[in-house]
């Protein structure tokens, strides 16, 4: 058995499958077989994949296109390592990217599932960090993906024993609907590495879409939080760089007031570690007033509604802003 099998579904992704296959057969940890999806896939893909001899290489064949959560549990279902890594087609894995997971899931048993920073380049530089520890990961998984797909490394068999499988009903941020199933229902740990371990070829997409919309609504609901679509706009607003739309189409009022409920909720059935819910909330203002200045008028009437005495009868949202601005 294989210690690592590393996932690569693919669909019309000849330009970059060959980067991302020798990637993988050029790490530096070895111990490892490469099972590529071909989710019906139209172009040169097969072909460039036949000219590969490396006998720890499995293809998986569908003679039409299902969609990526149909892909990744066909890649979840026939894998046979310790550890399942995801690669997507288009990406680069860093040289040392297995060895590191490896190394990491060893030492740390209770941990099931790890992500790493990514490096962006095609359409956007820059390298991105996710949230490092488990309770800051699950306080950003409330409104983005913190565990970043093509880095992650889990523990198989953890993963099956929880009976977890992406969502069919997911074509886009099943990734992410995914994590949340796997964290806040199936209470599995997680910790992300400050290492880049992938090369993320970006494309200019909308920051956000109706499927990332879906799963914030799913967290919403289990925090039994009523809600409409202005608050699920903000909320997702909130960690994309639309900040400033944000801020032009909602008064500080519908942001507090929707935060406030998720705080007021999360404090009662503890999903969330409360102290990383309130200091991701807290950069997440934070960031959104220091942004945009004309926040900062009717910011005023908050501040002056503080007594600057600390007591339990503060609003947790007025908490934050006091922490923040030291009122």
């Amino acid at each position: 058995m294989p210690k690592v099998t590393v996932a690569v579904p693919f669909y019309n992704d000849a330009p970059y499958l060959r980067e991302a296959v020798d990637s993988i057969l050029a790490q530096s940890f070895q111990d490892f077989e490469l099972l590529l999806v071909n989710d019906g896939t139209t172009d040169e893909s097969a072909a460039i994949l036949a000219a590969y001899t490396d006998p720890r290489i499995r293809i998986i064949t569908f003679p039409e296109n299902r969609g990526r959560p149909h892909a990744r549990n066909a890649a979840l279902e026939h894998a046979e390592g310790e550890y399942l890594a995801w690669l997507d087609a288009d990406d680069i894995a860093m040289p040392d990217r297995l060895k590191k997971q490896v190394d990491f899931l060893d030492a740390h048993p209770n941990v099931a599932i790890t992500s790493g920073a990514i490096e962006r380049f095609h359409e956007a530089e820059g390298i991105f960090h996710p949230p490092l520890h488990h309770n800051e990961i699950a306080a950003s998984l409330l409104l983005y993906c913190s565990i970043l797909q093509t880095t992650s490394c889990f523990n198989l068999k953890k993963i099956r024993e929880a009976q977890l499988c992406y969502d069919n009903a997911f074509q886009r941020s099943e990734d992410y609907e995914f994590w949340c199933r796997a964290l806040f229902d199936a209470k599995i740990v997680a910790e992300n590495q400050e290492d880049v371990l992938t090369r993320y070829r970006h494309f200019k997409r909308p920051a956000k879409s109706e499927w990332h919309k879906m799963v914030v609504c799913r967290n919403l609901d289990r925090l039994h939080i009523e809600y409409d679509n202005d608050d699920t706009e903000i909320l997702v607003s909130l960690c994309y760089d639309t900040r400033k739309d944000t801020a032009l189409r909602y008064n500080i009022d519908n942001i507090l007031k929707i935060i406030d409920k998720i705080i007021l909720s999360n404090n009662s059935l503890q999903l969330i570690d409360e102290k990383s819910l309130l200091i991701f909330f807290q950069r997440s203002i934070e960031e959104l007033l220091l942004e945009n200045g004309n926040f900062l008028a009717p910011y005023s009437i908050y501040k002056k509604s503080f007594t600057g005495s600390g007591s339990s009868n503060l609003f947790p949202i007025k908490y934050i802003l006091k922490k923040l601005f030291n009122v």
